[in-house]
């Protein structure tokens, strides 16, 4: 079952929406179903991609690594000189 959206276009979106929908010979509202399946199905494969490198990447760096201590007011420090470098 489909629902009912209703979205405001810009004029240049409908022209171009209806140039490309009379190309393939679809309605508007079928090929805005066709766009936004394509950019929700990119989104979940950007996320599978970002949850695999980070998977990935675990473990990539052996031994033991030295952070560098911070005490307190060296991260307003730091960001202050960031600032002055502009």
């Amino acid at each position: 079952m489909r629902q009912r959206t209703n979205i405001y276009l810009d004029p240049e979106q409908c022209v171009a929406l209806d140039r490309q929908a009379d190309a393939e010979g679809v309605s508007r509202a079928e090929l805005i179903r066709r766009h936004l399946d394509a950019a929700l199905a990119r989104e979940a494969d950007d996320l599978a991609a970002d949850l695999a490198a980070i998977d990935d990447s675990f473990g990539a760096i052996e031994g033991d690594i030295e952070l560098a201590a911070r005490g307190p007011g060296d991260r307003e420090r730091h960001l202050a000189e960031l600032g002055n470098d502009r």
